[in-house]
């Protein structure tokens, strides 16, 4: 048995397309990487730093307002961050790029000021002014929940990085797993070799489960390993500085209105418990269609479509009626944070008004569709292996 499953992992992962399809997904993760952290705005600063001392600079900043979100606060943070621009405007001489691009305040001023009263036009109007003469939102307009105590204020900005990260990367891995489940059933019918592997030992009553164990480890671990990649880069680069903060008090994703008490960390170990179970749900569903077919090919292109297909459906079926709301919970449109945090709490886009509930619904439907396409292949490859 071991020998067979051993057979199989070595068939899925030496093929010459899925090797290409890994250092094209290493490829597009080096490079995303590079775009979202590396040329991040929160690493914007002087020349002569490095992009991890701005972000260390960012993150000492932040630091000094870590606690609970209040009015107070917020005014804190705005009136040094108008001294800062009271004290560039004072001295012209001074080359502006010496100081980092100061994205945590930036965000907080968007948020809180209306755009005829942002901090460098009051600045130019009176370089005299002080806080107390420019009228700030207080923090009940943002419309966070009242029953969420306390919102903790913490360095934010490199977590919205590592969010958009994980969102860019997830197609790329998508890709990789159709194509490493593609072939699973379908190259051996298209070679004519599937006869001679039934005329093993162990061919006819293990093949089937030895080929699925494969390519659910082969789907898991490209996986995980690209996910401990993007973690280990984002923690060399950021830390993990702000892992407690409230996902209500992130200023870069204004997500102000989520009804529930989660923390930057926790928000993210959804994403990834989302995306794990769209690695099932695909992968299942992958081999599934291999068996069904007779070329890798074509298999693949099925694939694809299934996968691809409810995105398109969103400009067919109107928002708010039940196949667009139940469409929002297939691989294609859950992933997102902007999904997790917007769209899983408003019960006019999916079918519960509930957080929890609706990522039940996600991981059951999922598992149900692991289930049911396990089921179908290994009774399906009964039948071919006894014919």
């Amino acid at each position: 048995m071991y020998m067979l499953y051993k057979f199989e992992l070595k068939k899925v992962v030496k093929t010459k397309l899925f090797l290409g399809v890994c250092l094209a997904l290493l490829v597009t993760t080096l490079g995303a990487m590079w775009t979202v952290f590396y040329i991040s705005p929160m690493g914007i600063g002087p020349k002569e730093m490095s992009k991890r001392s701005v972000v260390q600079y960012n993150q000492k900043f932040a630091r000094q307002y870590e606690g609970d979100l209040t009015d107070s606060k917020i005014k804190e943070v705005l009136s040094d961050y108008l001294a800062f621009y009271k004290s560039r405007k004072q001295d012209r001489n001074k080359d502006q790029e010496e100081i980092p691009n100061n994205v945590f305040s930036y965000r907080i001023a968007d948020a809180v000021l209306n755009p005829k009263d942002n901090l460098p036009n009051q600045v130019d109007k009176n370089p005299n002014v002080s806080i107390d003469d420019i009228p700030v939102k207080p923090i009940s307009s943002l419309g966070i929940n009242k029953d969420i105590k306390p919102i903790k204020l913490t360095s934010y900005y490199g977590w919205s990085d590592l969010y958009k990260m994980t969102e860019i990367i997830c197609l790329p891995i998508v890709m990789a797993i159709i194509v490493a489940c593609s072939g699973i059933f379908s190259s051996e019918r298209a070679a004519n070799i599937d006869q001679l592997l039934l005329a093993t030992k162990h061919g006819r009553k293990r093949l089937t489960t030895s080929k699925i164990c494969a390519v659910g480890l082969v789907s898991v671990t490209l996986f995980l390993v690209t996910s401990l990649l993007i973690l280990g880069s984002f923690f060399i680069f950021y830390g993990f500085d702000g892992w407690n903060g409230s996902i209500q008090a992130n200023f870069e994703l204004a997500t102000f209105t989520f009804p529930i008490a989660l923390s930057h960390l926790q928000v993210y170990l959804v994403m990834l418990g989302i995306q794990l179970f769209n690695v099932l749900f695909i992968s299942s569903l992958g081999i599934l269609i291999s068996s069904f077919t007779n070329s890798p090919f074509i298999s693949m292109i099925i694939s694809l479509v299934i996968f691809v297909i409810p995105k398109g459906l969103d400009k067919l079926f109107t928002v708010g009626t039940l196949p667009n709301k139940v469409q929002q919970y297939l691989p294609i449109n859950n992933f997102s944070v902007d999904t997790i945090l917007q769209k899983m709490t408003n019960n006019e886009e999916v079918l519960r008004n509930s957080f929890t509930a609706n990522l039940l619904i996600i991981g059951v439907t999922a598992s149900l569709v692991m289930v049911v396409s396990l089921v179908v292949t290994s009774t399906h490859q009964k039948k071919y292996y006894a014919s």
